[in-house]
């Protein structure tokens, strides 16, 4: 019967539109935790290379050249 197999149709339909909504909510989830954790790798080294400078600093003001 036609009506049947168009209530299947639609209802299947529905589910796996169900499930694209949740594994693009998904994959949002894991790009947005991939975001967060680049951008404490590069805050990390941010504080490492500003750290690295600052102490070039000292040292060339520290040195025989300093007044």
């Amino acid at each position: 019967d036609q009506r049947k197999l168009m209530y299947f149709y639609e209802k299947l339909s529905w589910k796996f539109k169900k499930v694209a909504r949740l594994l693009k909510y998904g994959n949002k989830m894991v790009f947005v935790g991939d975001l967060e954790r680049h951008l404490k790798d590069l805050d990390y080294t941010k504080n490492v290379l500003l750290n690295q400078v600052c102490n070039i600093r000292l040292r060339s003001s520290d040195g025989p050249d300093a007044q």
